[in-house]
């Protein structure tokens, strides 16, 4: 936008001369090329520091879903406190962390059921070491028993 804020002042207030005409059509093609982008990539509000965090802790959430991850430990390598943390999630609009881990545990747990994988050994590899939890979580995340999920792939 503001390439096209530059583009528009400076034919407003250029002195044309003799090729006012051929001048004005080709800003105008520029013009219209500018404003196309600047439509189809609007400019972005900068991130708040809360939502950076969130973001950070979701891709650390992603890189160690499969340790036991304590929320004491993310904030503290974040350097913020765990109710700072949680307010950032909060306030992004997220669930808890603890929620937003254990959606991830289970997509992971899912793409691996889907990919020739056990049962147990992926809700294991995933980080979720509570069978039953993990059978109804599950259930209720994508609205089928990991039977019919690994009978799917065949």
């Amino acid at each position: 936008m503001a390439r096209l804020r530059l583009r528009v002042g400076s034919i407003l207030t250029a002195d044309m001369g003799d090729h006012a005409v051929t001048a004005q059509a080709a800003a105008s093609e520029d013009i219209i090329a500018d404003l196309a982008i600047a439509l189809a990539a609007p400019d972005q509000m900068p991130a708040s520091a809360g939502r950076r965090r969130v973001a950070q802790t979701i891709s650390l959430m992603h890189d160690r879903h499969r340790e036991s991850v304590m929320l004491a430990s993310l904030a503290r390598e974040l350097g913020c406190s765990c109710r700072s943390l949680q307010a950032a999630f909060r306030e992004a609009g997220h669930a808890t962390p603890q929620d937003v881990l254990a959606g991830i545990r289970l997509d992971a747990a899912r793409i691996w059921l889907l990919s020739d994988r056990h049962s147990v050994t992926t809700s294991l590899d995933s980080g979720i070491s509570h069978l039953g939890r993990f059978a109804a979580a599950y259930r209720r995340s994508f609205g089928e028993r990991l039977a019919q999920t690994l009978s799917a792939r065949t």
